[in-house]
């Protein structure tokens, strides 16, 4: 079985049911799901905003999402942050896409593909997650297992 490594935006993290599915799926080890800390920030904040929800069951969502999937969260990395300050996108987005560099990302799981830029993303080959279905380009890292499945089914990009 192949693993893919998914960086999770917080857009995906926002919906409940979303959120509920990437978690089982890393639980149930079908993928490496992966997050940082501005992105739960920003998932908290949206929750907050949005539905009413506390600060401080935002607080707990984030330390049992962390607790529960003890691996998911990734610091990301200056020297990504850096490598992304000059992608043409928009600013408030770079940080998802420095932390899928910096989790080494097959995959950047998120319902906002049109403020991710596929030129870079194609440019940077395989430095680069993929964001969109049935693709699964070369990994570094964490060894894969392949069960011969193709490439479609592997890949996990919600397009709601």
């Amino acid at each position: 079985m192949t693993i893919s490594v998914v960086l999770a935006d917080a857009n995906i993290l926002f919906s409940r049911t979303l959120r509920d599915y990437v978690i089982y799926a890393a639980d149930e080890g079908a993928i490496e799901i992966h997050w940082s800390r501005q992105i739960l920030a920003e998932m908290s904040r949206n929750l907050r905003e949005n539905l009413g929800f506390s600060h401080d069951s935002t607080s707990r969502l984030e330390q049992l999402m962390n607790d529960y999937i003890e691996y998911a969260l990734v610091e990301v990395d200056p020297d990504h942050l850096a490598a992304v300050e000059a992608v043409e996108m928009d600013a408030k987005d770079r940080h998802v896409l420095a932390a899928a560099l910096s989790a080494d990302a097959d995959i950047l799981l998120t319902d906002n593909t049109k403020d991710f830029p596929a030129e870079w993303i194609t440019e940077a080959g395989d430095r680069a997650p993929h964001r969109g279905p049935a693709a699964d380009p070369p990994r570094r890292g964490l060894p894969r297992q392949d069960t011969g499945c193709p490439r479609e089914d592997r890949a996990l990009l919600s397009q709601t």
